[in-house]
């Protein structure tokens, strides 16, 4: 296979069966995968509660951006991720119940329950601490979501600010930047706070799905999201840019996107808080699928002090 097949921008890591090169990962990370494995092969509990979608680097991935797509910019929380769902659950059903059914199908095997979850793990069945300490703040998020969610909506979004009395994201050192102006501007350490007291966090949806008879997630638009949540009084995404339809020009929207995401004229001020900076931005791109694509965009600051 020749390299000028591939096409630009496409991604790879074996070149004429040869591996050259491969992401590394810790013993510690896969310890962990491997137990999650063997206990996802046991029994997937909430087989409908999906994990978000990747989100890829807008940099190396805009060229698979379609002509004719929707695009929809917002602001990037840099907070952790959470999910809530009403949604399917499988019942676990003593041994002579799931005996019956085999003769005949007598007792529900699935229920409709309020599921909570982290980016990857479903928290109904690991009560313990998590890296923020107790996970009540996810709870507490999740019961004041439950009178809005219909039977087969899954919301996705970001937690910022505070959790248990401390910052959810570690405090970033200015001074890596080497520069006296941003040090000058957010001091000596940034922290993370989006308009929070101590023990104040705010919740920004980003995502919600609805699923269908034919058990398929199939995402809300992203006006028709925004809608939701403003009829609610719930937070959602901050649009930074109209929507637009991509005319296929990269040096144009590459040019939009740095400047949404660089915010030169505030020197990358965050537009909730401008005592920090900003993580960056949000790409979402709607093509006609039942899932869009999000890619995102962070700032050279953030990289940095990241």
């Amino acid at each position: 296979t020749g390299v000028q097949e591939f096409e630009l921008g496409y991604s790879f890591d074996t070149l004429n069966d040869h591996e050259i090169c491969k992401k590394y990962i810790s013993e510690e990370t896969r310890r962990k995968q491997g137990n999650a494995q063997v206990k996802q092969a046991k029994k997937n509990y909430t087989p409908y509660f999906e994990k978000h979608v990747d989100s890829n680097q807008f940099r190396h991935f805009m060229r698979n951006i379609p002509k004719g797509a929707l695009l929809s910019f917002h602001h990037k929380v840099h907070g952790t991720s959470a999910r809530v769902a009403n949604t399917l659950v499988e019942v676990n059903l003593p041994k002579w119940k799931k005996f019956v059914n085999k003769l005949a199908p007598v007792f529900p095997t699935q229920e409709w329950k309020l599921v909570v979850g982290t980016r990857n793990v479903v928290l109904d069945r690991n009560p313990e601490d998590g890296f923020h300490g107790s996970k009540q703040f996810r709870y507490d998020v999740a019961k004041s979501l439950e009178p809005y969610l219909e039977k087969g909506m899954t919301v996705y979004g970001e937690i910022a600010g505070f959790a248990n009395g401390t910052p959810i994201m570690p405090p970033h050192d200015t001074k890596v930047l080497k520069d006296k102006t941003f040090t000058k501007k957010y001091g000596e350490k940034v922290m993370y706070t989006y308009g929070c007291k101590e023990h104040e966090y705010r919740f920004h949806i980003y995502r919600i799905t609805r699923l269908t008879h034919t058990g398929e997630n199939v995402d809300m638009s992203q006006k028709e999201m925004e809608r939701w949540c403003e009829d609610r009084g719930i937070l959602s995404t901050i649009e930074v840019h109209p929507q637009m339809i991509y005319n296929g020009d990269e040096d144009a929207l590459k040019g939009l996107v740095e400047n949404l995401t660089e915010l030169t004229e505030t020197i990358t001020a965050d537009v909730i808080d401008p005592r920090h900076p900003s993580e960056g931005i949000i790409i979402r791109v709607d093509e006609g699928n039942k899932t869009p694509k999000f890619y995102k965009n962070k700032s050279y600051v953030f990289k940095v002090l990241e």
